[in-house]
């Protein structure tokens, strides 16, 4: 065998492993774009999840809307839930730069979020707190979520007409 035919063979060989590299490259972005959608979801249920375990939460949004003082212990749950709630929606944020949540998802958390901030107590430990988050995600919250009025999709109503239940 001559020079120029074990040439031939490596640049065969050469090809080969480059069509075998490609294949497994698509397998590892297509399994990472099903992961970060999975992740995504599991988001979207994080706030479902979230909002039936706020009971206390709102109940003392609420008591503290209405001027009656809160106790430390109240306080306490109150600014845990509010991390916990601002956290969540800062990953859902984060998702949705990365593609992984559509505008349109993200746009429906963000109505739930002005609701979430529409009273004095959750904007001022915004205040207090906003440092702690990521400089992009605090400019959403300043700017698409504190300067604009609550929406008043349905989704918005629906829990308006929910706190109204509680309340009477």
């Amino acid at each position: 065998m001559n020079w120029e035919a074990l040439g031939a063979i490596g640049e065969t060989l050469g090809a080969v492993a480059v069509l075998i590299t490609l294949g497994y490259l698509a397998i590892q972005v297509r399994q990472s774009t099903q992961a970060m959608k999975a992740s995504a979801l599991r988001s979207v249920q994080d706030v479902v999840a979230l909002t039936e375990k706020n009971e206390r939460y709102i109940a003392y949004l609420m008591k503290a809307q209405r001027g009656e003082p809160l106790t430390a212990e109240e306080r306490a749950h109150m600014v845990e839930r509010f991390l916990t709630i601002m956290r969540t929606f800062e990953r859902i944020w984060q998702e949705h730069q990365l593609g992984a949540v559509s505008r349109h998802q993200f746009e429906q958390h963000l109505d739930l979020l002005r609701w979430a901030m529409s009273t004095r107590e959750p904007r001022c430990m915004w205040e207090h707190l906003s440092q702690s988050f990521d400089p992009g995600f605090r400019a959403v919250v300043d700017a698409r979520v504190l300067a604009e009025k609550t929406s008043t999709s349905s989704l918005v109503k629906a829990f308006q007409a929910l706190e109204r239940q509680v309340v009477d």
